[in-house]
């Protein structure tokens, strides 16, 4: 569940329909212990405040599902109010949460990481236009490779060298919504 689905479970116990415009779903029945089908299994955020004084994050969207992070830094703040007019290059960053849970390893670029990141880059499409957010051309970002993933200058990236790994399967859950 995410903080639009709040609004909706305090509307559902009040006895008031949603307005056509809210995001959201009631999870009133998963309180009860029921099942509810389709209910989504991955997350859409995106963060707005791009280089501001004080937290200086580069502007973002990503999806997030139980296992893996994808985000993508457009790096612009659109000449919103209290961001930066700086701009930076459009980068991505995938995490598996399973085996990298704080994030230190950034895995877009690997190619066992390749039918992940297509997955979740076609989920993060399609939540992204189904929410209403789409992004201005100068913001989409472009389709991840190689070239176009990595950590954003300043962080510190792990990167696998060498060693082994946990054995363990790198395909997607297909069910995300």
């Amino acid at each position: 569940m995410t903080n639009v689905d709040f609004a909706q479970t305090f509307l559902d116990y009040g006895g008031v329909d949603k307005h056509p415009r809210m995001q959201g779903r009631t999870f009133r029945p998963l309180l009860r212990g029921e099942p509810v089908a389709n209910w989504p299994t991955s997350v859409y955020y995106r963060y707005w405040m791009h280089d501001d004084p004080t937290n200086h994050v580069r502007a973002h969207y990503g999806i997030r599902t139980k296992r893996h992070k994808l985000i993508c830094y457009y790096s612009d703040g659109l000449g919103l109010p209290g961001t930066s007019d700086r701009r930076f290059p459009v980068e991505w960053e995938l995490f598996d949460l399973e085996d990298d849970p704080l994030e230190l390893r950034n895995v877009c670029d690997l190619p066992d990481y390749a039918e992940v990141r297509s997955v979740l880059q076609q989920q993060f499409a399609r939540i992204q236009e189904e929410v209403g957010d789409l992004p201005a051309a100068l913001q989409r970002c472009p389709e991840a490779s190689p070239r176009r993933c990595g950590a954003r200058p300043a962080m510190v990236t792990i990167r696998r060298v060498g060693g082994s790994r946990r054995n363990r399967s790198r395909t997607p859950d297909r069910s995300a919504t």
